[in-house]
């Protein structure tokens, strides 16, 4: 995955709301309409914890609903804004090791 799919989403992605299990964000125009945005954050519906992961690109929105008890909150927020392509691969990497055992 490029980094710069992080910068994207960290530029133009907002919490719009978040309560333990399921995170809404909206998209920047510009970032709704990236291929790549939208591969990432399908390609991360197999991640442990991860239950669905819905776009609306009309809507330029984003539901992502999970397990709170496999991902915390803040560790997910963190991953959908954090800009920097190290840290996401990172936080990638500890949710399936902590998980997959």
């Amino acid at each position: 995955m490029n980094d710069d799919v992080f910068a994207a989403l960290q530029e133009g992605l907002t919490v719009v709301h978040h309560i333990p299990g399921r995170l809404r964000a909206k998209l920047a125009m510009k970032t709704a309409v990236r291929s790549d945005v939208q591969e990432f954050l399908e390609q991360n519906k197999d991640l442990p914890g991860i239950r669905d992961v819905r776009i609306n690109r009309l809507a330029r929105s984003a539901a992502i609903t999970y397990d709170r008890e496999l991902i915390p909150s803040s560790e997910l927020e963190e991953l959908l804004t954090c800009g920097d392509g190290t840290r996401a691969k990172a936080i990638i990497e500890g949710i399936r090791e902590r998980n997959l055992q």
